[in-house]
């Protein structure tokens, strides 16, 4: 599993705002966490919702769909399910900056 891949999240259960249901996640982690079993993703929506700051529009997938940067999860590797796509570089490029502002780390 890459950077940038897209895979099914299984989401057994969820509580308050979190995600509720299956759905994509970006591989956003790199290959170190790999060896323990984790990887970190990003999730994603089909929502049409605009303007929302942390979320990164991304084509690689059956319908346009945004990298939700807030929702970012670590996740052992039994959640994953099938490949669904891959984003772009230019599109990681920008998961990666607003991944940035989403943890404090820009300037």
């Amino acid at each position: 599993m890459k950077r940038g891949e897209i895979y099914i999240i299984q989401i057994p259960f969820a509580t308050g705002r979190e995600m509720r249901k299956n759905r994509p996640g970006v591989v956003v982690s790199g290959g170190e966490l790999e060896g323990r079993g984790l990887l970190q993703v990003v999730l994603c929506s089909g929502s049409s919702e605009h303007g929302i700051v942390t979320h990164v529009p991304i084509g690689g997938l059956q319908k346009p769909s945004v990298a939700m940067c807030e929702h970012l999860y670590t996740v052992d590797r039994s959640r994953i399910g099938a490949l669904a796509g891959r984003c772009a570089e230019a599109e990681m490029a920008e998961i990666d900056r607003v991944l940035g502002i989403v943890l404090g780390l820009g300037g």
